[in-house]
This record gives structure tokens, sequence and C-alpha cells, in this order.
């Protein structure tokens, strides 16, 4: 057993000459077989017994947990070159200054101001279009947005109308010919024009005045004519005014007509005037009929008024003001 001089030990066994270089561990001990002795160490979670490579792990769990130094600050400066960090650390304080270029500065402020604006613009749009009748397409379309077309559907099927289909306001008069003459009429497909079905009404009413003297007409008659078949479905006429009246009168004629099927229906006509005239009814100046027409072509049905002055040679004062055709459906 020597001493080499270099390294120090009496217990290891070198050559000396080479100046312990070559001295040799004795033998290599585990870090498990090794133990610690000493008082324990509670900031490294170590106490006494504990083997060197458990110290180890502890130690290196204790170094991955340290925390960056707290002492941080941030400065952000104006420059002309894009964007520059730099960093300074005066004890444990470290000061990163960050350089912004003012025209990205100037863009981040125009962009704020940009889309609180637009916020506040889309705070007031429509979010969205829902309908059953109209139909959105895109017209066209560019960098500033698209342009959108809205039309209405076109329902599929006969169209159907409710309300007045037919008002003629005209003044209509007879001629000094004499005979009977058609004043006002009205020919319509209520079928392909208004989708008429059973419990639906078509109604009408007319307005005229006659003049009961020797030169007024005859006999004033309401006709429903098919113009299909050239033949007269129902008429009835009104005559022999008062014979101690020789002043105008005026009249106004109501109907209606009220499917009971696609081929017949319940005509009721009310008449009034303000003179006495002959009827189916007898003399009055009302007078009202209805009764149920069992024969009746809707697809070409025509109202009409005629006056008949065959008697007279001239026609008086005989007009009508007023023909209006409307038709109501059934809810």
């Amino acid at each position: 057993m020597g001493r080499c001089h270099r390294c120090g030990h009496k217990h290891y066994q070198c050559t000396c000459l080479s100046g312990c270089n070559d001295c040799d561990c004795p033998k290599q001990i585990k870090g498990k077989c090794v133990f610690y002795q000493g008082a324990n160490l509670d900031c490294l979670d170590v106490t006494k017994g504990d083997d060197y490579d458990s110290i180890l792990v502890a130690l290196n769990d204790i170094i991955c947990d340290i925390l960056p130094p707290t002492g941080l600050s941030t400065i952000v400066n104006s420059c002309s070159n894009g964007i520059v960090v730099t960093s300074n650390t005066v004890e444990d304080v470290t000061t990163y200054t960050v350089c912004l270029n003012s025209d990205i500065t100037d863009q981040v402020d125009e962009n704020t101001n940009d889309i609180l604006a637009i916020e506040a613009c889309l705070s007031d749009t429509v979010a969205d279009l829902v309908s059953d009748s109209i139909e959105i397409t895109e017209e066209s379309s560019d960098s500033c947005g698209r342009t959108l077309r809205l039309e209405v559907i076109t329902p599929s099927g006969i169209p159907t109308y409710d309300g007045i289909i037919y008002n003629d306001l005209d003044k209509s008069g007879t001629t000094g010919s004499g005979g009977v003459q058609i004043l006002k009429s009205f020919n319509n497909n209520y079928v392909s024009s208004s989708n008429i079905s059973v419990g639906d009404e078509i109604r009408y009413q007319i307005i005229g005045q006659i003049d009961p003297s020797t030169l007024g007409a005859d006999s004033i008659t309401v006709e429903l004519f098919n113009s299909n078949t050239a033949t007269i479905i129902d008429s009835t006429s009104y005559s022999a005014f008062n014979p101690d009246s020789n002043v105008l009168s005026s009249f106004i004629f109501k109907g209606e007509i009220a499917l009971q099927s696609a081929t017949s229906g319940r005509h009721t006509l009310e008449f009034v005037a303000n003179e006495v005239m002959n009827n189916s009814f007898g003399n009055a100046s009302t007078a009202l009929k209805a009764y149920d027409i069992d024969v009746m072509d809707f697809t070409g049905l025509t109202i009409r008024i005629k006056f008949d002055n065959t008697s007279l040679s001239s026609s008086g004062n005989n007009y009508v003001h007023k023909l209006m055709v409307e038709v109501r459906k059934k809810i």
C-alpha cells in the first residue's frame, strides 16, 4: 500500500510514476447501496438512511419545479423597422422592450375601429329571411358583396280569387230604335278564373233607372245566360209601372248564386224600386225570388240586364249605371 503524491489517498494502489493518472477505484458501488447518515434535510426532502439514487431523484424534481423569476416588465415602443424585442436584466428583474413600427400600430387601431363599426352595423341587419311564398336567389356577386333577387313564387294549379272581379260604372242607355236592348252584360269562366267550388257564391248588383212615361221601357229583365250553348238559364222581368206615376224610377237588383254542385246552384234575386212594378209575385216596389237551378254551366255564365221598349219609338230616360260582380269563397 503506497501513497500517491498527486492523488493523496493512502488506500489507493497506484504506481506513482504516472502522476496518479492511472489510479483506479478499487471497486464500483451502486448508488442504492450508499446511504445518507447525516441529519434530515427538510427542504430537499432527504432523511437519514435515504440511498444515493433516491436523493438524486428528489433533487431533480425540486430543480424542475423551480419557477422563473417573478421580476418581469414589458415596454412597448414605436420603431421604424417592423417588430423588435430586446431584454435587459437587472438583478432579478428582466425588462422586455417590444418595438412596433408605427404603420403596424396605426393599422391595429384602424382595424379595431372597423371591427367596432361592423359589429354595430350587424346588430341592425336582418339575420335571416323566412318565407313560403318568396324565392331568394343570387343575382351577382363581387368583392363588395352579393346582389340578391326576391321573387314571389307562382302558385301551382288554378289561382283562387275572392272579391270583386268585375265593376262596370259607365252609364249605358237605350237607343231610340226600340225593341229589346242589352245594356250591360258580363261573361266569365268561374272555374278557371276563380276555381269556384261547392259552397262558393257569385254575387252581382245592378243599379239603373227607368222612365215610366209613354216614352219609357215596357219592361226590365235580369237574365242568366249560358254563352257556351247560347241558351237562357234564368230570366226575371219587371214591368207595368204604376200608371198613375210619370216620374223617373230608380231600381237596384241584388243577386246571389250559391253553388250546390259543379253544375247546379240556388239563385236569389232581390229587386228594390221607388215605383210599383209588376212581377211574378204581384205588383210591388220590392220583390224577392229564390229557387234552385238544376242545370248551370259555370264555365260560360253571363249576367246581363235588358230593356224592352218594343211598343215605343223613343229611348226615354232608361239607363243602367252599374253592373258589379264578385266571387265569395267558402272558408
